[in-house]
C-alpha cells in the first residue's frame, strides 16, 4: 500500500479493518480528473477547506467524502464569485485517517499537508 493513496474495498460483510501507519509529510501527487486520496496521519484540525486552501482554486475544484451514517456524499469546493474571485463553499468536513476522499483536480498538483513544513 502506498502512503497517500486511497483504496476502495467492496466487502461481503461489515468488518472494521485498521492498518497501522506513521505520519507522512511527503507531498501527495494529484492528476487532472478524479483522484482517490487517503491520508494515514492528517494534521489535527485539518478540514476540507484546509485541503482546498493548500491546493488552490487553480488546481482543484472540489473534494468529497461518503458519509456512512447518512448514506450521502458530502462535498466542499470552490464557487466562482465573479471578477476572478472564488470562495470555499459546502460542507467543511474533518479530514481523518479512517476515510478516503475524492479530489477533483483541474490540473496536476502536489498536496503538501499543512503543518509538515514543506
Amino acid at each position: 500500500m502506498l502512503a497517500g493513496a486511497g483504496y476502495m474495498l467492496q466487502m461481503r460483510t461489515a468488518k472494521a479493518v485498521r492498518l497501522a501507519s506513521n505520519a507522512i509529510c511527503q507531498p501527495v501527487a494529484l492528476s487532472p480528473g478524479v483522484n482517490l486520496l487517503g491520508l494515514p496521519a492528517p494534521p489535527p484540525g485539518l478540514t476540507c477547506f484546509g485541503v482546498l486552501s493548500a491546493l488552490g482554486a487553480q488546481s482543484v475544484t472540489s473534494m468529497q467524502r461518503f458519509n456512512t451514517t447518512s448514506g450521502r456524499f458530502e462535498t466542499c469546493g470552490y464557487a466562482d464569485l465573479g471578477s476572478g474571485g472564488v470562495q470555499a463553499v459546502g460542507h467543511d468536513f474533518p479530514i481523518v485517517a479512517e476515510e478516503g476522499y475524492l479530489v477533483h483536480a483541474r490540473a496536476s498538483a502536489l498536496l503538501s499537508l499543512p503543518g509538515c513544513g514543506n
